[in-house]
């Protein structure tokens, strides 16, 4: 555990950025929004998930769903599959 994960908000109930509720989802971006590594967190997604196909990413990661990473790095449907728009 790096020593940003240690000051992560979410670190005593990881399993709710997972969820499938509605409300959970809710709670969870908002911790998300007022954590105080929140920048170091979306860095660590961004690294992380260049390496697993869009399909693999799940849940609440910096106040993010999967949709809206997606769509802050700049990636696009082309009738086919998500590509990186350039």
């Amino acid at each position: 555990m790096t020593h940003w994960q240690t000051l992560a908000s979410c670190r005593t109930n990881p399993d709710l950025w997972f969820s499938e509720k509605a409300a959970d989802q809710r709670y969870a971006r908002e911790v998300c929004h007022w954590c105080p590594v929140r920048a170091d967190c979306m860095a660590e997604m961004d690294h992380v998930e260049r390496a697993i196909p869009f399909p693999d990413w799940h849940g609440i990661a910096a106040g993010e769903n999967p949709r809206e990473r997606r769509r802050r790095r700049g990636w696009v449907w082309n009738g086919a599959r998500w590509v990186v728009r350039g």
